[in-house]
């Protein structure tokens, strides 16, 4: 047993041996790697090529970084219209706020749920809408979710009642016999007088 500990000290003290003499040159000739996937540490050609998100990198989640640097890597590959809208998609989708950013989440995944035959027609069909008839769709949607005074969803679930608790109600014409005033007109009270 005396042995064993004796062989572990040796084998240690080496071991520390070599780290010390090379850290004091990893440290003095390189500098310090930057932990992956931030901005800094991409390629100059991938920073040009998402440089519209940029500004939300640091937010993104690792997997999310994973495959914009994998788009970037097909980037040189793709056509120059496919490039051009790439561009385009990322500008505008880095533009959004967040509550537009969820929404659009929101969407595609609730068009995951339709049948891809259904999507195909009503994709035909908008496209064969004149472009008047394209804005006029759209501005009803926008319309359309607008919420006003009336049609809130709080005000919808829960109906306002038109009454006040601040005065009484008014007294009205016909008074009801319980609070009309007393008058000494019994039937008994005239006809006893002796």
């Amino acid at each position: 047993m005396l042995v064993i500990g004796a062989l572990g000290t040796v084998q240690s003290s080496d071991l520390f041996a070599q780290t010390s003499a090379t850290a004091p040159g990893k440290t003095s000739a390189t500098p310090e790697k930057k932990p992956d996937g931030t901005w800094e540490s991409l390629k100059p050609g991938q920073q040009k090529i998402l440089a519209p998100l940029e500004d939300d990198w640091d937010y993104m989640l690792p997997d999310s970084r994973k495959k914009w640097i994998q788009v970037a890597n097909l980037y040189p590959k793709m056509s120059e219209a496919d490039q051009q809208r790439l561009q385009s998609r990322m500008t505008g989708w880095s533009k959004l706020s967040q509550k537009d950013r969820r929404l659009a989440r929101e969407n595609y995944l609730s068009s995951l749920k339709f049948p891809a035959e259904k999507k195909a027609e009503a994709w035909s069909a908008y496209q064969k809408l004149s472009d008047e008839q394209k804005k006029k769709l759209a501005q009803a949607e926008v319309n359309k979710k607008k919420p006003t005074a009336m049609n809130a969803p709080t005000l919808q679930q829960h109906p306002i009642k038109q009454q006040s608790n601040l005065a009484p109600p008014p007294a009205t014409a016909s008074i009801p016999a319980a609070e009309s005033p007393v008058t000494n007109s019994s039937p008994d009270s005239g006809s006893s007088n002796p």
